[in-house]
């Protein structure tokens, strides 16, 4: 329940409506080229009422997700499809070896790979592969709050807090489903020879892992600066209006390998190294004693980032198997969230239930090769480092004690989150839950 609010008057409130109207209609934009999912970012957990400090100084917490075993993505048109095929529908390891950066054949047994002198024609008849797989995640995110004893110099309350997640994240039952004809001139010996020997070639010619991937670790670090004001207000459909603002920054705390780039199912951890200043608002009116309702915007935008990376060398190459890899800067575009929420306060005092929609959309990455060897159109036709979006509806549960005169106030919520849209991404439902000590 809000409590402590300021009146306002409509010509203020009809201000504030403007300014989120007006964050709304700012550029969309991305963030990563790897896999996009679903997961609550760490600073997310300030979107559930329970991370609320209210009357007291200091908050702990662990904030925890875990995603069902999805099989499951959303293609360029947003059409569902296979968790591997949200990309490229078909992977061609034709298209492959047209690749001047990289000698295919064995140079003690030239035979070993092709009977017949490869053609790098892309007709379909050999080298195509169907993609398919499992990915599973669960994250961790343990967050602590304080507040600033700043109230006596600004309105409103200001507070920091820091979120580190711990991430255990797989890629398993990977299949490569071979489409070559066998009936084609040449075709039974490019089976026999080098399509059904993929995976062994990818490694010896490209350093390139096709098989399964796991991986735990921890995330980035985020600290975050908020600040929060509420308002009593003389307009008959609103009783109450909070206003929300922070930004921070992200620190990549995160464990970056060097050989994940020889793994084609590597996901960061965090963002890849890039340093990051996360923005957000949010306004929550209460249209009833007991009823809010309100929309929030955030925003991420990460630093440049020059490392080595898997590039491609032909337009028709398709992103799972490129065998080259160069130095390259990355100007990571910006990403966007909007939400939209609504929670009732219960009979029960503590209880609460709340409906929240997201939608999070980015554009397109930039590469810009170090090495002239590499074309720069080429290598920016990646489906990888296109424009992706996510639509997700959390519903949520939660318990908050006031605990008045005690040394400590708990507080647990738990939270279902259904994917309902999105563009190259993985379709991910996930579960979790919330466990705070307010002191």
């Amino acid at each position: 329940m809000m409590t402590g609010y300021k009146k306002i008057e409509k010509k203020s409130f009809f201000r504030a409506m403007l300014f989120v109207i007006a964050l709304f209609l700012a550029p969309v934009q991305r963030i990563n080229a790897a896999y996009v999912t679903n997961f609550f970012r760490p600073q997310d957990v300030a979107f559930f009422p329970s991370s609320s400090l209210k009357s007291r100084a200091f908050i702990a917490g662990a904030f925890v997700e875990h995603g069902f075993s999805s099989v499951r993505g959303y293609d360029e048109d947003g059409k569902v499809t296979d968790l591997l095929k949200i990309y490229n529908p078909i992977q061609s390891a034709q298209a492959m070896l047209a690749d001047s950066h990289t000698t295919f054949l064995d140079s003690e047994n030239p035979e070993r790979w092709f009977a017949n002198p490869v053609q790098q024609t892309y007709d379909g008849e050999w080298g195509q592969f169907q993609v398919s797989g499992k990915f599973q995640q669960s994250v961790v995110t343990f967050w602590i709050k304080g507040a600033l004893p700043v109230g006596d110099f600004f309105p409103g309350k200001f507070s920091i807090a820091a979120y580190l997640p711990i991430k255990s994240c797989s890629v398993d039952d990977v299949d490569w489903k071979d489409l070559s004809n066998p009936y084609v001139l040449g075709g039974e010996e490019r089976i026999n020879g080098f399509t059904s020997r993929l995976k062994e070639f990818a490694m010896k010619v490209g350093k390139l892992d096709l098989h399964r991937w796991s991986k735990v670790g921890q995330g980035d670090l985020t600290i975050m600066l908020d600040w929060n004001h509420g308002f009593k207000q003389e307009l008959d459909f609103i009783k109450r209006i909070r206003l929300e603002a922070g930004f921070g920054v992200v620190i990549p705390t995160a464990r970056s390998v060097d050989s994940d780039v020889n793994h084609v199912f590597a996901i960061p951890f965090g963002t890849d190294t890039s340093w990051g200043i996360p923005v957000k608002g949010c306004l929550e009116m209460g249209v009833h004693d007991r009823v809010s309702v309100g929309v929030g915007v955030d925003m991420l935008w990460l630093s440049d980032i020059t490392k080595t990376r898997r590039l491609k060398t032909d337009p028709a190459q398709t992103d799972c198997l490129l065998l080259s890899k160069g130095r390259v800067r990355m100007q990571h575009a910006r990403t966007w969230r909007f939400s939209l929420f609504s929670s009732i306060d219960l009979p029960v005092d503590g209880l609460s239930v709340s409906a929240l929609y997201h939608f999070s959309k980015t554009g397109d990455h930039t590469l810009i090769p170090e090495d002239n060897d590499f074309n720069n159109s080429v290598v920016n036709s990646s489906e990888s480092i296109k424009e992706s979006s996510t639509h997700d509806i959390v519903f949520k549960g939660s318990f908050a004690s006031e605990n008045k005169g005690g040394f400590t106030a708990p507080s647990f919520s738990g939270f279902v989150k259904v994917p309902v849209g999105g563009m190259r991404s993985i379709k991910a439902m996930t579960w979790g839950g919330e466990f705070t000590f307010a002191f």
